[in-house]
């Protein structure tokens, strides 16, 4: 199913978003490898099964990438790719007919003790019909970004080394 493109102010005026917030071993740079890495997904993101870009070479903006889980299939087109600071997408097809648009964006940010601050924003606008059915799914959504949020800090701490601090 196609999903409309999301305007530039989606992740400011979306009406629905899942956000998590984390602190995660080792630097910006290394913690934006293990996310915008598709050798990496496996290790953090629940139900991943596998991904692949459209065009070879070096990913970043522009970049296209088809995304499968285990319950859908997802089409990612990356309008920001700046390593260490931000990345975001949006989705342009889905293989259910869930969403009208949906964006994700991450932004990465040094702490003192050479942890990243990782703040991962999920906006999205269901469709019409599926409206009626939200309050019953997005516990479900909501766990898995959750979920995937534990799961790479415990991964960035096995693959950096590091404990990030308490806070």
């Amino acid at each position: 199913m196609k999903l409309q493109p999301c305007p530039d102010d989606f992740l400011d005026t979306a009406r629905f978003r899942f956000e998590n917030e984390a602190i995660l071993a080792g630097s910006p740079e290394k913690v934006f490898d293990v996310v915008a890495s598709i050798e990496h997904e496996a290790n953090w993101f629940p139900d991943f099964k596998d991904a692949r870009w459209r065009e070879p070479g070096v990913p970043g903006a522009g970049a296209i990438r088809d995304y499968r889980l285990t319950y859908l299939t997802l089409v990612e087109h990356f309008t920001v790719w700046e390593p260490g600071e931000r990345l975001t997408f949006w989705v342009s097809d889905c293989s259910l007919p869930l969403l009208r648009r949906f964006l994700e964006n991450y932004e990465f940010s040094a702490v003192a003790d050479g942890t990243t601050r990782l703040r991962w924003t999920v906006a999205y606008d269901p469709l019409g019909f599926v409206r009626p059915l939200h309050p019953l799914l997005r516990p479900h959504f909501s766990r898995d970004f959750r979920r995937a949020t534990a799961n790479l800090v415990a991964y960035c701490r096995r693959l950096h080394g590091a404990e990030p601090a308490a806070g």
